[in-house]
């Protein structure tokens, strides 16, 4: 019984501690309190105004309507277990710092009255878990440690027969309305009209090269009546708290082109998981139509506006989405099942980063050219170069050192700044600040090459 008694009583307590930091008037008057007080003058200005009896008045009775308040606090036995009265002598104002001590002491007690409650709660929480989900462990090794993911059968997807599916061809552009979505208010209209489908298509635009580990510029959002194009860069924080529920949910149908990386994107930057998703880009390229290329499309690099006739492609593209998940197929959605299930892994710059560099392999490189290779690569620590400068400057570390100009500085080993102006066929301004430094990299990698005997590239 005793027990019992006190599991329920830890409860109650939890439940109150709950309420009193989320409900009740707590936290609005609080807040009141706090914005009231920006107005209200201060030092020099204080006194000032204090000489007039419209301010001084006023703050006569809020005085003493706080004096009466900590009074009351003070004599909580319920809140402390014993009174802690306020100082106050009638015949003597009550200085400041006596005040000031005092209020400080209820403080701690307060707090640490909140930390046992806490304990409490933590208890009361722990024995809830224990008989209803488990928590994922946290391993210190080096082990991959994914998500528990809750385990749905693709077949769980597939809610209608194929020979019921009737193909809808999507609207024409010309009649399809269109928004784009640029403050909170059109995200928030967005995220109420997706609720309101069955099924939207999804389309991201990355860049990676001139980025240090990428970003997503733009996101293409269309279902059957509209489309949307949402500015990802103005709203790259709110993007995942108002559209995360939509994406997460099973009982709506993303249909994306080619999502192995969009769904390790919707992760990395706006915290975005994918449930259900049909990815159109697997029977494309098996079954019954060819992938949707770029053909027409001229890339104009130093264009920053998007020419209409790209942006047109773009919207036609993805209005053909919709239209193309309706004949699905159980493969399909194995594939589409199994790139959902991949998790976002930050890329890490390690003592072996070298031995992944695509074309290092191929190149077949001798111990002291490979030295050369990881002494670049981790050059960070000893000067301005790669790793430090694609941070600094939110580049690629391809773009500061590009992996063909890495491997023919390595075959060629140049020990002079000539020479290695020579093997530097194109201008690469953040080589070009750092070449002293990059010829005395290449000598003490030649030096040191024993260590890398036997290693290969992956």
């Amino acid at each position: 019984m005793e027990i019992d008694q006190s599991e329920e009583d830890n409860a109650r307590k939890s439940d109150a501690l709950r309420n009193l930091s989320t409900k009740g008037p707590l936290p609005t008057s609080m807040a009141k309190l706090s914005g009231s007080s920006r107005i209200i003058p201060s030092q020099k200005d204080f006194y000032f105004y204090n000489n007039f009896q419209e301010f001084k008045k006023p703050v006569q009775e809020i005085d003493e309507k706080s004096k009466n308040l900590l009074k009351e606090v003070g004599a909580s036995e319920n809140l402390f277990g014993k009174a802690i009265p306020l100082p106050d002598d009638k015949d003597v104002e009550l200085d400041d710092d006596v005040a000031l001590d005092w209020l400080v002491n209820v403080n701690d007690e307060i707090f640490e009255r909140i930390d046992v409650s806490l304990d409490e709660f933590k208890r009361s929480r722990n024995k809830e878990e224990e008989s209803g989900v488990r928590m994922m462990k946290v391993d210190d090794d080096d082990e991959e440690n994914g998500f528990q993911m809750e385990k749905l059968s693709v077949l769980d997807f597939v809610d209608r027969p194929d020979s019921a599916v009737e193909p809808v061809k999507p609207l024409p552009i010309e009649v399809t309305p269109f928004k784009l979505v640029e403050d909170l208010k059109g995200l928030k209209q967005l995220a109420i009209k997706l609720r309101n489908v069955d099924e939207f298509a999804v389309d991201l635009e990355h860049n990676q090269y001139r980025s240090f580990q990428g970003l997503t510029c733009l996101m293409q959002i269309s279902t059957r009546t509209e489309d949307f194009i949402i500015d990802t860069l103005r709203l790259r924080v709110q993007i995942g708290p108002h559209l995360r529920e939509v994406f997460k949910d099973p009982t709506k149908r993303k249909v994306l082109h080619g999502a192995d990386r969009d769904i390790v994107w919707l992760q990395r930057d706006f915290g975005i998981y994918v449930c259900n998703m049909f990815d159109t880009g697997q029977p494309m390229t098996e079954v019954w139509l060819k992938a949707l290329g770029l053909e027409g499309i001229e890339n104009g690099k130093a264009q920053h506006r998007i020419p209409v006739e790209s942006f047109l492609w773009s919207r036609g593209k993805q209005r053909r989405l919709c239209h193309l998940f309706d004949p699905k197929l159980s493969m399909v959605y194995k594939r589409s099942y199994d790139i959902c299930a991949q998790l976002y892994e930050k890329e890490l710059l390690t003592d072996t980063s070298y031995l992944y560099i695509y074309g290092l392999q191929c190149a077949e490189l001798n111990a002291q050219q490979l030295a050369v290779v990881s002494q670049l690569i981790m050059a960070s620590r000893d000067c301005e170069l790669r790793d430090a400068v694609a941070r600094a400057e939110d580049e690629s570390t391809g773009y500061v050192l590009p992996n063909r100009t890495l491997i023919e500085i390595a075959k060629q080993m140049p020990l002079t700044t000539n020479q290695l102006r020579r093997v530097l066929k194109s201008k690469h301004p953040y080589i070009d600040r750092n070449l002293g430094s990059v010829v005395s990299i290449i000598r003490h990698s030649i030096q040191n090459a024993a260590a890398f005997e036997g290693c290969k590239a992956s």
